[in-house]
Order: C-alpha cells, then sequence, then structure tokens
C-alpha cells in the first residue's frame, strides 16, 4: 500500500517544478524585451544613417538619432545584464530590470518630449514583459 506521505511529496514537488517553469518564464520575458530593444534600433539606425551620410537637415527639430541610438543600445545591453543576472537572483533582476528601463526611458523623454511617443507600442509591449517578469519573480520569491 502507498503512504499517503509520497503523494504530498509528488505534490510539493510538482508545485516546485511549476513554480521553477514560471519562473524561466519570467527571464524570457527579459529577453524577449531586450531583443524586442535591440530590433527597435533599426529605424533610429537609419535616421542615423540619413542624417549622416546624406547631411539631411530635416531631423534637426527632433533629438539627434545618434542619441537615440545609443540610449537604444544601451537600454538593451542593460536588459540583457539583468537577464544573465536574473538566473542568480530572479527578483532582484526583473525589478532591476524594469527600474533601468523606466529610467532610462524617463531619461531619453526628458531630453526630447518626441521620444515618449515614438516607438509606443515597443515600449508598452517592454514594460508589459517587465511587469509580467517582477510579477512572476516575486510569486517565486513566496515561500510554497
Amino acid at each position: 500500500m502507498i503512504s499517503p506521505d509520497v503523494f504530498h511529496r509528488l505534490r510539493a514537488a510538482q508545485l516546485r517544478a511549476a513554480h521553477e517553469q514560471e519562473l524561466l518564464s519570467g527571464r524570457d520575458w527579459i529577453l524577449i524585451c531586450a531583443c524586442v530593444h535591440v530590433l527597435a534600433l533599426v529605424y533610429p539606425a537609419f535616421l542615423w544613417a540619413h542624417v549622416w551620410l546624406l547631411h539631411s537637415s530635416s531631423l534637426n527639430q527632433h533629438l539627434h538619432p545618434v542619441i537615440t541610438v545609443a540610449f537604444t543600445f544601451a537600454s538593451g545591453l542593460v536588459l540583457l545584464g539583468f537577464w544573465w543576472w536574473s538566473h542568480y537572483a530572479p527578483y532582484r533582476g526583473a525589478l532591476g530590470a524594469l527600474i533601468a528601463y523606466v529610467g532610462l526611458q524617463t531619461a531619453l523623454a526628458s531630453l526630447d518630449a518626441h521620444q515618449l511617443i515614438a516607438g509606443a507600442t515597443f515600449k508598452a509591449f517592454i514594460l508589459l514583459g517587465l511587469l509580467q517578469a517582477v510579477l512572476v519573480s516575486h510569486r517565486r520569491r513566496r515561500p510554497l
């Protein structure tokens, strides 16, 4: 006869596996956000090449594309760094990624208010993904 204790241990192992899968999902969100951020470099890099190669002055009313490319690239690298850190400290990595992303976007918006609206779909997707990563890692942080 199987003792009831075996079922309790199996249930606890199943819960731990489910929480670990959620944690991997949170880390995946940080990686996806970093990749989307790097893909978002295409348009600012195109503008930068347009200004640099064609010496266009039509973009003088907004922030110079070099600054936008630098901020976007730095944000992608920072998110990749937090993704790597989230392997060791999931909650702190996800929360740090969210705070760094919001801080970088705030700094970019303070330089040019137009940047707040530019790429709003990407920014909303990244923000929701980072919030999901924080929520998942916070749930994992609580004891079973």
